[in-house]
């Protein structure tokens, strides 16, 4: 399959409710937030000082961009303007109800140009695989932000072994997956657009 012919608005547009009913999901999204909190939380204060605007990319209902704002007002005792960006109109309607003070954005992160707010954190948890044209993408992240934490997972058979993506990708892997990437492919990525 080709990535042009991957449409996500359309693939994502019924996944909010296939989603939200898989066992332990909202558990998993905060747990990762906590994890990068618990990795680099402590680091990135030390540098900021005080985390006051919080961007959550494609955050689906919010339950991962809540568990880090949390976090963040546990360390500092003020909780960050937070606001979830996510092109499904379910996600948003789903995380607006769940978390009402959470600004859920409906649309493409990378697409505000011009006056576009920088954030002191932006959050990528699970989001550089789905993304077509991921170069444009994490340029347009590294601009307006001035930390990233990113998570993403390597689902090649690894550096040392050829770098075989799964056969699946697209609209054809149950996730929409069109990324898969080795460490040494992703390290490659992020520090040619901008991140390290």
């Amino acid at each position: 399959m080709n990535d042009v012919d991957f449409d996500p608005i359309k693939y994502y547009d019924s996944y909010p409710t296939k989603v939200i009913g898989r066992p332990g999901y909202p558990a998993r999204a905060a747990f990762k937030s906590a994890l990068l909190w618990k990795l680099y939380g402590e680091r990135l204060l030390a540098e900021l000082k005080q985390i006051n605007s919080y961007a959550d990319i494609g955050g689906c209902f919010g339950f991962g961009a809540n568990a880090m704002a949390f976090h963040i007002f546990q360390r500092q005792g003020v909780r960050p303007r937070t606001a979830v960006y996510e092109i499904s109109p379910g996600f948003v309607e789903i995380g607006k109800a769940l978390f009402p003070e959470i600004e859920f954005i409906q649309r493409n992160f990378a697409a505000e140009t011009g006056s576009a707010e920088i954030h002191d954190l932006v959050t990528l948890v699970d989001v550089v695989e789905h993304i077509v044209g991921p170069d444009a993408f994490l340029q347009s992240v590294a601009t307006r932000a001035r930390y990233v934490m990113l998570k993403t997972p390597m689902e090649t058979t690894g550096d040392w072994r050829g770098n075989k993506p799964p056969a699946l990708k697209g609209e054809e892997h149950p996730d929409g997956h069109v990324n898969f990437f080795s460490p040494a492919a992703y390290e490659k990525l992020l520090r040619t657009n901008g991140l390290d």
